[in-house]
Protein backbone atom coordinates (compact mmCIF):
# COMPACT_ATOMS: atom_id res chain seq x y z
CA UNK A 1 0.00 0.00 0.00
CA UNK A 2 1.11 3.47 -1.04
CA UNK A 3 1.21 6.15 1.15
CA UNK A 4 0.68 9.53 -0.20
CA UNK A 5 2.08 12.67 0.84
CA UNK A 6 -0.28 15.03 3.00
CA UNK A 7 0.04 18.10 5.09
CA UNK A 8 -2.32 18.96 7.95
CA UNK A 9 -2.79 22.59 9.18
CA UNK A 10 -4.56 22.59 12.58
CA UNK A 11 -5.20 25.98 14.50
CA UNK A 12 -3.97 25.68 18.01
CA UNK A 13 -6.20 25.03 21.02
CA UNK A 14 -8.51 27.52 22.70
CA UNK A 15 -6.81 30.40 24.30
CA UNK A 16 -6.55 31.54 28.02
CA UNK A 17 -7.12 35.67 27.09
CA UNK A 18 -10.83 36.74 27.33
CA UNK A 19 -11.72 37.84 23.33
CA UNK A 20 -15.10 39.60 25.99
CA UNK A 21 -13.38 42.10 27.16
CA UNK A 22 -13.41 45.94 26.66
CA UNK A 23 -10.43 47.73 26.38
CA UNK A 24 -9.68 50.92 24.75
CA UNK A 25 -8.11 51.14 21.29
CA UNK A 26 -4.39 52.59 22.20
CA UNK A 27 -4.64 49.30 24.91
CA UNK A 28 -4.94 46.84 21.43
CA UNK A 29 -1.23 46.16 21.00
CA UNK A 30 -0.59 45.45 24.72
CA UNK A 31 -3.08 43.50 24.42
CA UNK A 32 -2.20 41.58 21.56
CA UNK A 33 1.12 41.66 23.00
CA UNK A 34 -0.36 39.58 26.51
CA UNK A 35 -2.34 37.28 23.99
CA UNK A 36 1.06 36.24 22.03
CA UNK A 37 2.17 35.42 25.61
CA UNK A 38 -0.51 33.21 26.77
CA UNK A 39 -1.36 29.54 26.62
CA UNK A 40 -4.56 27.45 26.24
CA UNK A 41 -7.00 26.48 27.98
CA UNK A 42 -6.15 22.80 29.64
CA UNK A 43 -9.15 21.97 30.09
CA UNK A 44 -10.56 21.55 26.59
CA UNK A 45 -10.53 18.51 25.45
CA UNK A 46 -8.98 17.63 21.63
CA UNK A 47 -11.22 16.49 19.10
CA UNK A 48 -10.88 12.26 18.21
CA UNK A 49 -10.08 13.17 15.03
CA UNK A 50 -7.17 15.04 15.92
CA UNK A 51 -5.73 12.96 18.01
CA UNK A 52 -5.91 9.75 15.77
CA UNK A 53 -4.43 11.95 12.69
CA UNK A 54 -1.37 13.05 15.19
CA UNK A 55 -0.92 9.62 16.06
CA UNK A 56 -0.51 8.62 12.55
CA UNK A 57 1.50 11.74 11.43
CA UNK A 58 5.40 11.65 10.27
CA UNK A 59 6.84 15.15 11.71
CA UNK A 60 4.92 17.79 13.68
CA UNK A 61 5.97 21.49 13.72
CA UNK A 62 4.48 24.32 15.59
CA UNK A 63 4.66 28.45 15.59
CA UNK A 64 6.90 29.35 18.64
CA UNK A 65 3.59 31.10 20.60
CA UNK A 66 2.79 29.73 23.36
CA UNK A 67 -0.93 28.72 22.34
CA UNK A 68 0.57 26.57 19.29
CA UNK A 69 3.48 25.06 21.30
CA UNK A 70 1.26 23.99 24.36
CA UNK A 71 -1.40 22.71 21.44
CA UNK A 72 1.32 20.69 19.74
CA UNK A 73 2.52 19.20 23.34
CA UNK A 74 -0.42 17.76 23.90
CA UNK A 75 -0.44 15.76 20.56
CA UNK A 76 3.35 14.84 20.15
CA UNK A 77 6.41 14.07 22.52
CA UNK A 78 8.67 16.21 19.37
CA UNK A 79 7.61 19.16 17.59
CA UNK A 80 10.08 20.84 15.82
CA UNK A 81 9.20 24.60 16.69
CA UNK A 82 9.42 27.15 13.63
CA UNK A 83 8.80 31.03 14.25
CA UNK A 84 7.89 31.59 10.88
CA UNK A 85 4.51 29.94 11.46
CA UNK A 86 3.93 32.79 13.98
CA UNK A 87 0.59 34.32 13.11
CA UNK A 88 0.36 37.18 10.66
CA UNK A 89 0.71 40.70 12.28
CA UNK A 90 -1.83 43.26 13.39
CA UNK A 91 -1.71 46.79 13.66
CA UNK A 92 -0.29 48.07 17.04
CA UNK A 93 -2.84 49.99 18.16
CA UNK A 94 -5.58 52.32 17.55
CA UNK A 95 -5.07 55.91 18.32
CA UNK A 96 -8.43 56.59 20.73
CA UNK A 97 -9.65 55.57 23.59
CA UNK A 98 -13.18 54.12 22.54
CA UNK A 99 -13.23 51.44 24.67
CA UNK A 100 -15.26 48.35 22.82
CA UNK A 101 -14.71 44.24 22.89
CA UNK A 102 -11.71 42.89 22.06
CA UNK A 103 -13.21 41.29 19.30
CA UNK A 104 -14.23 44.03 17.65
CA UNK A 105 -10.77 46.04 17.25
CA UNK A 106 -9.54 42.32 16.05
CA UNK A 107 -11.80 42.54 13.32
CA UNK A 108 -11.24 45.96 12.90
CA UNK A 109 -7.27 44.91 12.83
CA UNK A 110 -8.16 42.69 10.60
CA UNK A 111 -9.69 44.55 8.33
CA UNK A 112 -7.06 47.10 7.70
CA UNK A 113 -4.52 44.80 7.34
CA UNK A 114 -6.80 42.26 4.44
CA UNK A 115 -7.01 45.99 2.59
CA UNK A 116 -3.73 47.60 3.79
CA UNK A 117 -4.70 50.28 5.02
CA UNK A 118 -2.70 50.53 8.24
CA UNK A 119 0.81 49.93 9.42
CA UNK A 120 1.35 46.84 11.29
CA UNK A 121 3.56 44.47 12.53
CA UNK A 122 3.98 42.78 9.27
CA UNK A 123 2.13 43.95 6.13
CA UNK A 124 -0.23 41.57 3.92
CA UNK A 125 2.42 41.43 1.12
CA UNK A 126 5.27 40.42 3.92
CA UNK A 127 3.04 37.72 5.64
CA UNK A 128 2.48 36.36 1.58
CA UNK A 129 5.71 36.37 1.21
CA UNK A 130 6.33 34.59 4.56
CA UNK A 131 3.66 32.24 3.76
CA UNK A 132 5.53 31.68 0.34
CA UNK A 133 8.68 30.48 2.07
CA UNK A 134 6.91 28.56 4.90
CA UNK A 135 4.92 26.71 2.26
CA UNK A 136 7.86 26.09 0.80
CA UNK A 137 9.58 24.67 3.35
CA UNK A 138 6.73 22.26 4.76
CA UNK A 139 6.49 20.52 1.42
CA UNK A 140 9.71 19.79 1.53
CA UNK A 141 8.91 18.43 5.12
CA UNK A 142 6.15 16.50 3.70
CA UNK A 143 8.49 14.68 1.37
CA UNK A 144 10.90 13.50 3.45
CA UNK A 145 8.35 12.22 6.31
CA UNK A 146 5.64 11.74 4.12
CA UNK A 147 2.66 13.67 6.33
CA UNK A 148 3.43 16.62 8.46
CA UNK A 149 1.04 18.03 11.03
CA UNK A 150 1.39 22.01 11.11
CA UNK A 151 0.05 23.77 14.72
CA UNK A 152 -0.43 27.13 13.65
CA UNK A 153 -2.58 29.92 13.51
CA UNK A 154 -6.11 30.82 11.26
CA UNK A 155 -4.92 33.54 9.60
CA UNK A 156 -1.58 32.30 8.84
CA UNK A 157 -3.28 28.70 8.09
CA UNK A 158 -4.91 30.21 5.16
CA UNK A 159 -1.88 32.35 3.84
CA UNK A 160 0.07 28.60 3.49
CA UNK A 161 -3.55 27.08 2.62
CA UNK A 162 -3.58 29.18 -0.64
CA UNK A 163 -0.05 28.67 -1.53
CA UNK A 164 -0.86 25.15 -1.01
CA UNK A 165 -3.50 25.43 -3.73
CA UNK A 166 -2.04 27.69 -6.02
CA UNK A 167 0.46 24.72 -5.89
CA UNK A 168 -2.11 22.60 -7.30
CA UNK A 169 -2.77 20.95 -3.86
CA UNK A 170 -6.17 19.43 -2.88
CA UNK A 171 -7.73 20.66 0.31
CA UNK A 172 -9.98 23.62 1.61
CA UNK A 173 -9.84 26.71 0.31
CA UNK A 174 -9.94 28.26 3.02
CA UNK A 175 -9.14 25.93 6.04
CA UNK A 176 -11.32 25.81 9.08
CA UNK A 177 -11.71 28.32 11.97
CA UNK A 178 -12.49 26.95 15.16
CA UNK A 179 -9.96 25.94 17.60
CA UNK A 180 -8.27 22.54 17.15
CA UNK A 181 -9.64 22.00 13.64
CA UNK A 182 -7.78 20.28 10.94
CA UNK A 183 -7.56 20.85 7.08
CA UNK A 184 -5.71 17.92 4.69
CA UNK A 185 -3.81 19.13 1.77
CA UNK A 186 -2.28 16.47 -0.84
CA UNK A 187 -0.03 16.72 -4.04
CA UNK A 188 -1.13 17.40 -7.59
CA UNK A 189 -2.40 13.88 -8.56
CA UNK A 190 0.81 11.44 -10.08
CA UNK A 191 3.12 13.66 -7.91
CA UNK A 192 4.93 13.00 -4.65
CA UNK A 193 4.64 16.49 -3.17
Amino acid sequence: MTIRTKIILMRHGEPTSRYSAWIAGREFGEWVRSFDQGGIKEAMLIPDEVRQLASNIGLVISSDLLRATQSAARLARKTVIDPDLREAGLVESFRTSLRAPVSLWLAAARLAWRLDVTSSQEPIAAARARAQRVTDNVISLAREYRSVLVVGHGVFNSLIARRLRALGWSGPLVPPSRYWSVATYRPPHGKRG
